[in-house]
């Protein structure tokens, strides 16, 4: 069992990798679901689903800030070859969700903790058995961070994550993460982000 969650574990590192690398491409995606979800304080949350032939595999994408789940336009299909079900959404206060962001308060922020909840309820809609992995890109990393504390999942991807964005800390997370590997990136340019992963992988019992 411990071997099949490391294979899947590295092929959704491999295919994220390979996205990384090439060019983007325009992408027919004719079989993407736009769907819309509610959180437990109802609040709607619109994303896009791509299904794949089977449900085994199932990854949640969270966008940066002032970005939206169409971010991941590229990177979804490349999931769903590799037999993922990928679902973007978008965090509230972005996008077509409800909310807006130069409201929030910080509280607010953490709430997004939320919108990622209501996307696995959604994937476990599908199969209760789906394997679910997270990716989170700036705020929304430290969300999918944090959220492993809720629940265990297969795996994190945090893309340029930071010990403090608008209250939203998941150090504490990352040290009580025992079950959800997880693999930390971040640019030298970001400097802060560079230098919160740098702490947070030191932190972390599973970084990859």
């Amino acid at each position: 069992m411990k071997r099949k969650i490391n294979i899947i574990i590295f092929l959704l590192i491999f295919v994220f990798l390979s996205a990384c690398v090439q060019q983007k491409q325009n992408i027919i995606i004719s079989n993407m679901e736009k769907i819309n979800l509610t959180t437990e304080d109802q609040k709607n949350i619109s994303a896009n689903f791509f299904p794949a032939e089977t449900n085994d595999l199932g990854v949640i994408l969270v966008h940066q800030m002032r970005k939206s789940k169409e971010s991941y336009d590229n990177f979804a299909p490349k999931l769903v070859k590799e037999g993922f079900n990928a679902l973007a959404i978008d965090m509230r206060g972005h996008g077509q969700s409800w909310g807006d962001r130069a409201q929030f308060s910080d509280a607010e922020y953490g709430n997004i903790i939320l919108d990622i909840k209501a996307a696995v309820k959604f994937l476990k809609s599908k199969n209760p058995d789906i394997k679910i992995n997270l990716v989170g890109a700036s705020i929304s990393a430290n969300n999918v961070l944090k959220y492993a504390q809720i629940e265990n999942v297969v795996s994190i991807i945090a893309l340029s994550p930071g010990l403090d964005y608008h209250g939203v800390m998941p150090e504490e997370s990352v040290k009580n993460n025992s079950a959800s590997p997880t693999l930390f990136v971040a640019t030298d340019g970001d400097t802060y982000s560079r230098d919160s992963v740098q702490k947070l992988f030191s932190d972390s019992p599973l970084s990859v």
